[in-house]
This record gives C-alpha cells, sequence and structure tokens, in this order.
C-alpha cells in the first residue's frame, strides 16, 4: 500500500514478497514513480512493470503479466517472454528497472502481415534476377566469350563475329576489328623492314668486306710509302748533315789562314824565350851565385828583396807597363842629380821597380845599384822567358782546343749540356785573327746559361752568324754578343754596325743558296743550315737590320744551371 515512509519526505511505496523462508521488502518514491510513468504516451495495450534492482516487481499494470522480470541490463531490444515482448524503458532516475510489455499476438500479426506484403515482391525480384541473368549470358557473355577465344586465337585465325549482339558489343568488335587490322599492316611492315634490314645486314658485311681488303691493299701501300718516306728523310738528314760538314769545311778553310797565324805567334814566342835563354847560357847561373856571394852582406840583402820584386811582378812582360815604368825611374834619378842613368833606369823597370818603392829610393843612391841590378836581371830573365813559353804555350792549346771542337764530329747526333759562354769563348778564338784587323768585341754571356743541344750543330751556328757579322763590318766595327734568361727561354743575340741588310731581300736570306756575297766568297747555304740546326735544338732565329746596325737572336729552351763540378 501506500503510506507515508520515514525515510522519504514524501508518500513511498512498499511492496513485500515471500522468497523461500524470507520476506522481501522493496520500497520506492512514488514521486519517481509518477515522474517515470509520466514519460510513458503509450499505454493503449500492453502495460509496464517496475522491478527493483533486486528484481523484485512492484508496479505490474499488465493484468495477467508475469509477477516477477529480471533485470535484463541496459539493453532495449524487445524479446520475448511467453505470451509477451519485453522492451527495457529503464532511466537513471529510477530506483528500479522499467519494462514494457507488448502482447505476443499483436507483434505477431504485425509480422503475418509484413510478410504478406514482402513475399509477392521478392518473388518478383528473383525472377527478374533470374531473367536478368539469363539476358545477359545471352547478349553479353557469350559474344564476349566469342570475341576473347578469338583475340586469343588472333593472328593465326581471323576474329570471328558472334552471331547475336547487342550494338555495343557489335561496337566493341568492331573496334578490335580495326585495332587487329591496323595491328597486323604493322606487323607486316615490321616484318618487311626486318627483311629489308636482314639484306642491308648482308649488303654492309659485303660491302665492310670489300673495304676491309681494300683497306688492307691501301695500308700495304701506306706501309711501303711511309717506308719511302722515311728512307728519303734519312736521305735528307744525311743531305743535311753533309750540307753541314761541307759548310764546316768551308769555314775551317776560311779559318786556316788565320788559325795557321794564330798558331805562329806563340810558336814565335816560344822560339825567341828559348834564343834568349840559349844566348844567356854563356853567363851561367854559377857564375851570378858567385857574384852574389862574394857582396856585401847589405847588399845581399838588397838583392833578394830585389829579387822577390821581379819575379812576383805580373807586369814585368808588357813592354808598354815597363817603359812608362822607366820614363818615371828616370826623373826620379834626375832628382838624385844621376842624369845621365839612362841603362839604370832601365835596369829597375826591367826588374819590376816604380819611382814609389822605397827600394828604387834606396838603390838609386847607391853607387852599386847597377851591379845588383844586373844579377837580379840575369837571374829573373830565365824565369821570364819560362813564363812566356807557358803564356804562349796556353795560347796555342786554346787556339788548337777550340779548332778541335769545331772540327771534331761526335758519334751521333744525341743533345748534350751546353754552356754558352764557353762556346762563344772557342768561337772567338778561330776567329781572333780576322778580329785583330780593328773589330772591338764586347761579350757578355753569363756562365750559368745551359742549353741542352747537339755540340757540333750549335757552334755551326755560332760560326756562321759571328763570320758574317765580321765580314759585314770590314776592318772596323763593334761586335757585341750578349745572352740572357728569359724565363724557361735563353736569348742570345749578335750586334754588328755594318752597312745592314737592304731591305727588299730581307725576306729571302734564310732561302737555300741565296748569298749577296761575290761569287766564290759564299755558298748561300750558312743562315739556311743555321735556321735547320736552330730549329733541331727546338729554337727559332730572327733578325732585325737598318743601315748601320744588325742583330740576329736565337731563342733556345733554357737548361737549369749545371752544378760547379760538371762545369
Amino acid at each position: 500500500g501506500v503510506i507515508r515512509s520515514p525515510e522519504w519526505d514524501g508518500p513511498a511505496l512498499y511492496y513485500a514478497e515471500r522468497r523461500g523462508d524470507r520476506i522481501v521488502v522493496c520500497v520506492s518514491g512514488i514521486e519517481a514513480i509518477a515522474r517515470v510513468l509520466s514519460h510513458v504516451s503509450d499505454i493503449s495495450s500492453g502495460g509496464y512493470v517496475l522491478t527493483s534492482p533486486d528484481g523484485f516487481s512492484y508496479i505490474n499494470s499488465v493484468p495477467g503479466g508475469p509477477a516477477i522480470l529480471y533485470d535484463m541490463g541496459d539493453s532495449r531490444v524487445s524479446r520475448r517472454r511467453g505470451d509477451w515482448y519485453e522492451t527495457d524503458l529503464s532511466t537513471p532516475e529510477l530506483g528500479g528497472i522499467l519494462h514494457k510489455l507488448t502482447p505476443a499476438t499483436e507483434i505477431d500479426s504485425l509480422l503475418a502481415l509484413i510478410l504478406i506484403s514482402v513475399l509477392p515482391i521478392s518473388l518478383l525480384l528473383v525472377i527478374f534476377a533470374l531473367g536478368k541473368f539469363a539476358v545477359e549470358q545471352r547478349l553479353i557473355v557469350r559474344p564476349l566469350e566469342v570475341l576473347a577465344t578469338g583475340l586469343a586465337a588472333w593472328p593465326a585465325e581471323a576474329l570471328k563475329q558472334p552471331t547475336t549482339t547487342p550494338r555495343e558489343i557489335e561496337s566493341l568488335y568492331r573496334a578490335f576489328e580495326d585495332a587487329a587490322a591496323r595491328t597486323q599492316a604493322a606487323l607486316s611492315s615490321l616484318a618487311e623492314a626486318r627483311n629489308e634490314l636482314a639484306t642491308a645486314n648482308v649488303e654492309l658485311e659485303v660491302r665492310v668486306d670489300a673495304r676491309t681488303g681494300e683497306l688492307a691493299v691501301a695500308n700495304r701501300e701506306l706501309a711501303k710509302s711511309n717506308e719511302g718516306l722515311n728512307g728519303a728523310l734519312d736521305a735528307l738528314t744525311r743531305v743535311q748533315d753533309k750540307l753541314v760538314l761541307q759548310e764546316k769545311m768551308a769555314a775551317l778553310g776560311n779559318l786556316a789562314a788565320g788559325v795557321a797565324h794564330e798558331l805562329n805567334t806563340p810558336l814565335g814566342a816560344i822560339i825567341s824565350a828559348a834564343s834568349r835563354s840559349m844566348n844567356g847560357a854563356d853567363r851561367s847561373i854559377v857564375d851570378c851565385i858567385t857574384e852574389i856571394r862574394a857582396l856585401p852582406e847589405d847588399e845581399i840583402a838588397l838583392f833578394l828583396s830585389l829579387l822577390r820584386i821581379a819575379i812576383d811582378d805580373a807586369a814585368a812582360l808588357d813592354p808598354d807597363a815597363t817603359r812608362r815604368r822607366a820614363g818615371g825611374l828616370r826623373a826620379l834619378l834626375a832628382k838624385r842629380g844621376l842624369v845621365e842613368a839612362r841603362n839604370l833606369a832601365v835596369l829597375m823597370a826591367n826588374v819590376g821597380l816604380e819611382e814609389s818603392l822605397s827600394e828604387a829610393r834606396a838603390l838609386a843612391s847607391r853607387s852599386d845599384a847597377e851591379r845588383v841590378l844586373e844579377l837580379v836581371e840575369t837571374i829573373t830573365s830565365s824565369v821570364r822567358s819560362l813564363e812566356l813559353v807557358r803564356l804562349a804555350a796556353e795560347n796555342a792549346a786554346r787556339v788548337v782546343s777550340a779548332l778541335r771542337n769545331y772540327s771534331w764530329e761526335s758519334s751521333g747526333a744525341g743533345a748534350q749540356p751546353i754552356l754558352l759562354d764557353r762556346q762563344i769563348a772557342d768561337v772567338l778564338t778561330l776567329l781572333r785573327d780576322k778580329l785583330k784587323r780593328g773589330i772591338s768585341v764586347q761579350v757578355d754571356v753569363p756562365g750559368d746559361l745551359v742549353v741542352l743541344a747537339n755540340k757540333d750543330r750549335l757552334v755551326q751556328v755560332w760560326i756562321n752568324l759571328v763570320n758574317n757579322a765580321i765580314q759585314a763590318m770590314g776592318d772596323s766595327g763593334n761586335l757585341r754578343i750578349k745572352g740572357e734568361r728569359d724565363g724557361s727561354i735563353l736569348r742570345l743575340s749578335i750586334a754588328d754596325d755594318g752597312p745592314g741588310i737592304p731591305e727588299d731581300i730581307q725576306d729571302s736570306i734564310f732561302d737555300p743558296f741565296f748569298t749577296t756575297k761575290p761569287q766564290g766568297e759564299g755558298t748561300g747555304i750558312g743562315l739556311d743550315i743555321c735556321k735547320r740546326l736552330v730549329s733541331l735544338a727546338g729554337g727559332t732565329i730572327g733578325f732585325e737590320s737598318r743601315p748601320g746596325r744588325t742583330v740576329f737572336t736565337v731563342e733556345l729552351p733554357a737548361m737549369n744551371p749545371l752544378p760547379e763540378a760538371q762545369r
């Protein structure tokens, strides 16, 4: 019944029920139940059951409904219980679980009505699906199978058109047929191209074989031509070497008189010195020593001092220096009152005395000065004769060495390091007789200029250029030889102040057999040989000329300076 509960502020509903040997009492607020039921609008059929969380039913508006409905959780799905369908309508505000109960007869009637309505439609759908499947099999699938079979057999067999096809399938077939025709045409063209390519390959192989044979023949002919060219080149090299040798021999012929004179001069000096030594042999060294021993002690000291001066006198062999010295000594003796002491002054000059020396002043006041000087001159004359012989022999040796270096032909044409200053010195030695006529020579070639070249060929270049310069100047002039290094290039110039080369022939002076000299004085191959030999050494030759000055310049690859031990 509904009574006021001490636990609630409002009325409450109590419900008691036996459970085995226990009586369970449930309570729920009336207001809460009212709020839940106020939201339920459909109570025309069926009813509602409010169940406690423990599963007790304390509101049952369904006559003949189940006495107790257990908790179904939060599921809202209807569930059949005997003659009823149960739907959960529970809310959090409710102290229990609210279930809607609908008679099963209503639900079954609704289902029967739905089944009666849907079954004809389902049957129609099944019939439509079967008809569609049959139509597709006949009108689409089978024509496509026929077309696929034809494509699989193509191009061995032609495409077969299906007998009955819809318009779309027929269009597809026509498209495939056109594509097949184009493909067949392309395959035919490709086959023709392949056949043409095979034919072209065969023709190309034939042509290659033919050209290979022609090339082999041409190679053999070229090899023969190369052999001929090599032979011609060897012959040309031999001819060039012969021309160089002939030019060298011609130059030797021109140098013969000068070389003979250069050798005759030192030989004459040697003979003269030897004659003087032989003529002075009548008065032997032993006699001089005897006289020296007889001298007083102070005169012996004076003699030894004068002898050292005479032996160390470097200018004693120079007649001009001796004459100048004698003039100064005569003036000194005149101041001492010895006006007629000309012979004494000459003796003093011959032994190397000068007016500034203390020995000369002391000797001028002695009465025995002439006797002491004669003894000193006797001793030193033999020494000076030997010195003259040495100098003359060295001079002759230089001439012979230069001549040998020029005339000697090295084996092969190998290049070797060449010191330019020494080679120029040898050339000037060979041409010294021509240079004595009044030609001034200025040489500025550093000692560290080294080139790698054939020695015989390079010296011929210098001989030709210097000899041409001498011939251009005649009996007088200035010859300037200058060498310098410019990076990796050595430059050597030979300048003369002759009349110069006429402008109208300057383009022809390097031509073979071109000469401006009188007949018999030149072959016309000197400058041509110079140009060829310089080119073989990896260099160049050129010139500048104007009236009163001509300069020939040779440029050659430079080498690093040689160590002192290799010079």
